[in-house]
């Protein structure tokens, strides 16, 4: 009997191996991924609360505001509950490397007695003195330092360093890992641009001048041995903050009683200073106000006696200039006297000479007119002889004619003879008398001649005379004009030497005057230090008098491991992977079952002859029913325990090494969840058992008989589009078939398009969550982003010049003021850390950023009633437009504002607002301390870009938006490690499931393929005859499981969203268009897979009737 059974068992699992295979992989892959995605959260927290208990960190740490001294430590060392304390130092600090301004938080510890909270120390070595540093690893977001690198504490305008640094050259000597920062996020800052940009290690050396303590790390008695993530270390921690809290308020009234007598004392010690410090500065100022006027007196006389000197200089000079004058005026009288002198000289000589010259041509001439004169007075007695002759002459002619007669030719000739000679006598006489008148002439002209000689010798003479008298003036104007040249040049030197004396005294008065200015400066700067510093001293004195009137309590901030950023972003994210676990896998875990259960009901009915004959053999119901439990059971708990050993190593390694990313992570510690393991098997086992008996109850409830026969056929009927003639008439035969029998077969319809569809599902929201992340990047950086240049600005004003020059050249396209802060925003149940964005000019700011509603796309603008918030801070908020919302700057200031809009965002969370409305709220100017710059500068120029805006020493901090999109994008791309195993996931449970669903398709219809067979359909015929409606049902199936993804996928994204980001809502065609394909190919292959068992269809053993 048994035998027969086991038989009849084993039969059953080999006729239908497919069918049992297929339930144990469906089996493996629903509880692998329901139980590994549901471990994964407590896989995780288990792995972070042991990275915690093995790093000794705390579990709650102190703040106050007075710090806290010796006494404020023993007595939290010994309240109740507390297992250790450790006090240290931490501030925030502007900082200066080689090549950025950061945000720095400094710690100060003392490494020998550094029990919590544990560094890791990666390189280098701990710090031995107090300009030595480490510096916490890098992690992509935040900056790290290398061994050997110098920083500066450079701090705020106004920052008095010397009163917390005993340093302020830093140098880095180790990395280490600190397990308070295991996120990559940074908790806020009220320093530079509100983030923490580098964290840094020292001694406590390195605090000296503060003093106090700034912090106390506290572990809780028993908390080590408890789960971070419990209730009962919740309730323990809880337990420990109210009795901390207790023991603040009880230092508190100590050490402020403590603090106003030792402000008191203070106040009255510096009363009686200040008035010692009066009285003795009071003294001083008058002696020295004594010694300054007699000193004033002693320069006002010497003053007036070298006044009275230089008059009488004066004059003297002006004597000494009209002598200087006089003596010019003689010299060039002298030398004017010389010169005509010598012009005399030379013109006497030239006389000398010309009357030496006349006298001897006159003496030559006289010579010659004398002898003239006898040639003439030999020529007239001749002329007289002549004339005597001729006298003779005539008285002979006279004679002649009377003797002769005057007519007689001798008379004649004898009267020619005598009257030519008459006439050579009257020429002769007539020339003599002209040689005689110029003889008479000339003796006259040397006469004159010899008499203008003489007078012309005696005026030589006289200028002979009167020159030697003129250069006996001369030369003795030459003496006189020397010793009035020795006088003058002794004068000279004696007014040199006055002045020279008075120079003397004029510097030595100058001196004095200036050592009198100085001193006058001296004591008026003194006296008015003193009246400042005794009006600064009086203010001061009442200013702590208020002080100590206004005093309050120190008050004792107790917080637990949840306010740190790292711990509350983990559990967040660990919480939303819980989340996705619960609906992800949930989802795929019911199509699973669903397809498991319908699996094992068609296998009871096709077994119904079996149970009939095993019924008629008096097997009772519960053995025939353990038949198909066994054969349900086998694959349904190997299948479970396949699917544990695998999803749960698989899939928390996957999400651990995606976080990683944005978490350093220790080694994950995988654990087996009795819980999750058990319950998850338990209830695919259960889900196939229990629909086991409930299809095996149905049948076992009918009668042998009833079993022995076929079920009868499901009538046709017609169907809604026969109704419509036109297309039902145009419909081929096998069209016609195909649509009957897809809805003949309601249940096989809507099993097999739930199953299909829910597997589409699961494909479509795994490549959408690739889409939703994908956005985030190209959306922000290219599509609302239009800038690419971000430059910090700090409060100096040099190379201002400079940035303007690069902002206004051809290299860039624009540029923008801002201001930009890290603030908080309060809404209606929750507070979110944002960045205020004020654009000095709000028109041209739509130039640099696009505000937009995210699904009307409808453009946002910026007014002077309302603030605009981006999409995700709204949603957490649960605020929405017209709301109001309370904004707390970075100064601590508060202000409510009306919403006016909600702008699409992915990256960070952002207020905008104009500048206007941020004074009004606030009170204040907002500091425009951000420039916002399109760039034309290509990827290989942007380093060289930076370095020179670095350079500038108004220039804190620059970045482009192309290092920031490529850091997102590495750490958002880690996340599609997630979605790839989702994707993979699915598709595998798609190709189970078709192929399932397909072979109970074809294995139920056996005789009615049979039957077509033998009315002479071909295999491929028989093959087409099936797969028209497999394909008629996938493609249903699919259109039902897009459309099923598309809610699906928007529940996951919700749900998967860390604060900081906001994934993408859009679903691309390729999604819908890929994850349709996947499920149509997978469906031709298992199209093909089957077709050798249609091939194989047997007409004859098909044909035979159960009876």
């Amino acid at each position: 009997m048994k035998k027969t059974y086991l038989k009849s068992m084993l039969r059953s699992i080999k006729s239908s191996f497919s069918r049992f295979a297929a339930i144990f992989a469906i089996t493996a892959l629903g509880v692998g991924f329901l139980a590994g995605l549901m471990s994964t959260t407590p896989d995780m927290r288990r792995t972070i609360d042991h990275y915690y208990d093995s790093h000794d960190m705390m579990d709650i740490y102190l703040k106050s505001t007075y710090g806290f001294n010796d006494d404020d430590i023993a007595a939290v060392r010994n309240t109740a509950g507390v297992a250790d304390a450790m006090p240290h130092y931490v501030t925030d600090v502007m900082v200066k490397s080689a090549d950025d301004s950061m945000v720095a938080r400094i710690y100060g510890y003392d490494y020998d007695r550094l029990n919590i909270g544990k560094l890791t120390l990666i390189d280098g070595r701990y710090p031995e003195k107090a300009d030595e540093v480490l510096c916490e690893e890098g992690n992509g977001i935040t900056a790290s330092l290398e061994i050997g690198d110098k920083v500066t504490i450079t701090g705020d305008a106004g920052d008095t360093l010397s009163d917390t640094y005993s340093e302020t050259e830093l140098t880095v000597v180790g990395i280490v890992m600190n397990p308070y920062y295991m996120s990559a996020e940074r908790e806020g800052s009220t320093k530079g641009n509100g983030r923490v940009g580098v964290l840094l290690y020292g001694t406590e050396e390195l605090y000296l001048p503060l003093g106090v303590y700034t912090d106390i790390y506290v572990t809780a008695e028993g908390a080590k041995e408890l789960d971070t993530y419990s209730d009962q270390y919740d309730e323990l921690i809880a337990d420990l903050t109210a009795a901390l809290e207790a023991t603040g308020k009880d230092r508190a009234e100590i050490r402020f009683s403590e603090i106003k007598s030792e402000a008191e004392e203070k106040l009255a010690d510096a009363e009686n200073e200040y008035r010692t410090e009066r009285e003795k500065a009071e003294k001083e100022l008058a002696d020295a106000g004594k010694k300054l006027e007699d000193a004033k007196a002693e320069l006002d006389d010497g003053k007036a006696q070298i006044a009275d000197a230089k008059e009488t200089l004066a004059e003297k000079k002006r004597e000494l200039s009209d002598g200087r004058t006089q003596l010019e005026n003689a010299k060039k009288e002298l030398s004017d006297n010389e010169k005509k002198l010598s012009d005399s000289e030379s013109t006497l000589a030239d006389s000398k000479k010309q009357l030496d010259e006349a006298d001897a041509q006159l003496k030559k001439k006289e010579s010659e007119l004398e002898a003239n004169r006898t040639q003439l007075e030999a020529s007239w007695k001749q002329l007289g002889a002549a004339e005597t002759e001729l006298a003779a002459q005539k008285a002979s002619l006279e004679d002649m004619k009377k003797l002769l007669g005057e007519d007689d030719p001798r008379v004649t000739a004898a009267e020619a003879q005598i009257a030519q000679y008459e006439a050579q006598l009257s020429a002769n006489r007539s020339s003599l008398e002209t040689a005689q008148a110029q003889f008479d002439d000339g003796e006259a002209q040397l006469k004159s001649a010899r008499a203008a000689l003489e007078e012309n010798r005696a005026e030589l003479t006289s200028g002979q005379n009167e020159l030697a008298s003129a250069k006996k003036k001369i030369a003795d104007a030459k003496n006189e004009i020397a010793e009035n040249e020795r006088k003058l040049s002794d004068g000279e030197k004696a007014i040199s030497d006055a002045e020279t004396e008075i120079s003397g005294n004029e510097k030595k008065i100058a001196d004095g005057e200036k050592e009198y200015a100085d001193g006058l400066a001296d004591y008026n700067e003194a006296k008015e230090t003193a009246d400042r510093e005794f009006a600064d001293a009086e203010r001061k004195i009442n200013d702590a008098k208020d002080e100590i009137s206004k005093l309050e309590k120190p008050e004792w901030y107790v917080l637990d491991r949840s306010k740190t950023m790292s711990f509350a972003s983990f559990d967040s994210n660990a919480d939303k992977i819980a989340a996705i676990a619960k609906v992800f896998p949930l989802f795929f875990f019911l199509v699973a079952a669903l397809v498991a259960q319908t699996t094992m009901t068609r296998l009871i009915e096709e077994e119904r002859g079996q149970i009939g004959i095993l019924k008629a053999l008096g097997y009772s119901r519960s053995d025939i029913m353990m038949k198909y439990v066994i054969y349900a059971g086998i694959p349904g708990i190997f299948g479970s325990a396949c699917g544990l050993a695998a999803g749960l190593f698989v899939f928390p390694s996957v999400v651990w090494n995606a976080y990683k990313i944005m978490y350093r992570f220790p080694t994950l510690e995988y654990s087996f969840i009795p819980s999750i393991a058990l319950g998850a098997s338990a209830v695919a086992v259960a889900c196939i058992l229990l629909s086991t008996v409930w299809a095996g109850a149905h049948s076992l409830a009918e009668t042998p008989a009833a079993l022995l026969l076929p079920r009868a056929p499901k009538a046709g009927k017609r169907v809604l589009l026969e109704r419509v003639g036109f297309i039902w008439k145009r419909l081929g035969f096998n069209s016609k078939v195909t649509i009957r029998n897809i809805f003949r077969y309601k249940k096989r319809f809507f099993m097999t398009t739930i199953g299909i569809g829910g597997c589409t599902a699961l494909l479509l929201t795994g490549f959408g969550l690739r889409n939703s992340i994908g956005d985030i990047v190209s959306k922000q950086f290219e599509d609302l982003m239009r800038y690419n240049l971000t430059i910090d600005l700090n409060s100096q004003t040099e190379d201002l010049d400079r940035l303007d020059a690069f902002l206004t050249s051809d290299r860039t396209d624009g540029s923008t003021l801002i201001h930009s802060e890290y603030g908080k925003v309060i809404g209606g149940k929750d507070t979110v850390e944002a960045y205020f964005r004020v654009p000095e000019l709000a028109d041209d700011y739509a130039d640099f950023q696009i505000l937009r509603e995210r699904k009307s796309r409808k453009p946002l603008t910026l007014d002077d009633d309302s603030v605009i918030l981006t999409e995700k801070m709204a949603s957490i908020l649960g605020v929405s437009v017209g709301d109001n919302v309370t904004l707390e700057n970075e100064d601590g200031l508060t202000a409510d504002f009306r919403v006016g809009g909600i702008a699409e965002n992915y990256v960070m969370s952002y207020v905008y607002m104009t500048s206007d409305l941020y004074t009004s709220g606030f009170g204040t100017e907002p500091d425009y301390n951000v420039v916002l710059v399109k760039s034309n500068a290509d990827a290989a120029g942007e380093d060289a870009e930076t370095e020179e805006l670095l350079g500038m020493k108004c220039v804190s901090s620059v970045s482009f938006t192309t290092s920031m999109s490529s850091s997102f994008e590495n750490m958002l791309g880690k996340i599609d490690y997630i979605v790839i195993v989702l994707i993979i996931s699915a598709g595998a449970l798609v190709f189970v499931v078709l192929y399932n669903l397909t072979n109970i398709n074809i294995a139920e219809r056996s005789k009615e393929l049979a039957t077509i067979k033998v009315l002479g359909f071909f295999d491929g015929e028989v093959a087409g005859y099936v797969y028209r409606e497999i394909a008629a049902l996938s493609v249903i199936g699919t259109l039902f499981g897009l459309f099923a993804g598309i809610f699906l996928h928007k529940f996951v994204v919700v749900t998967a969203e860390i604060d900081s980001f906001m994934f993408g809502r859009s679903i691309y065609p390729s999604s819908f268009l890929i994850s349709a394909l996947i499920t149509l190919v997978f469906s031709a292959l298992v199209c093909l897979f089957m077709l050798k068992k249609l091939n194989g269809i047997d007409m004859v053993e098909s044909m035979k009737g159960g009876e």
